[in-house]
C-alpha cells in the first residue's frame, strides 16, 4: 500500500498491522510493533503483538496538544493506549481511539 496525498494514516496503519500479521501466520512467528506515524496534521499510534503482551503506548494530554510515548514522562495524566485500539491525534482535538479492525 502507497500512502497518497490526503490517505488515511488510520488505514495505512491498519494495513501495515494486516501485513505483519499475515507475515507472521505465514511463518508461525511471534511479533511486537508499536507504530507512530505522522504528517504534519496528525499523529497516529497503535501498539500490537502477535503471542507477547503489546509494547506499551501511552498519551496525555497537554495546553499545546497531545502527547503519544512509550513510557509516561510525567505525572499522572498519562493514559494507555489499549492494545487493538489507534490513537489519533490531530491539533486542537482531543485524542481519538479508533478500533484497529
Amino acid at each position: 500500500m502507497v500512502l497518497d496525498a490526503g490517505g488515511s494514516l488510520v488505514e495505512a496503519v491498519r494495513h501495515a498491522i494486516g501485513r505483519l500479521e499475515a507475515i507472521c501466520e505465514s511463518l508461525d512467528r511471534t511479533a511486537v510493533a508499536t507504530l507512530l506515524l505522522g504528517d504534519g496534521e496528525q499523529l497516529v499510534g497503535v501498539r500490537w503483538a502477535r503471542g507477547f503482551r503489546p509494547a506499551t503506548l501511552y498519551w496525555a494530554p497537554f495546553k499545546e496538544g497531545v502527547c503519544l510515548a512509550s513510557e509516561p514522562l510525567d505525572g499522572q495524566r498519562w493514559k494507555d493506549v489499549p492494545a487493538g485500539q489507534v490513537a489519533v491525534a490531530r491539533a486542537g482535538q482531543d485524542l481519538r481511539l479508533e478500533a484497529l479492525r
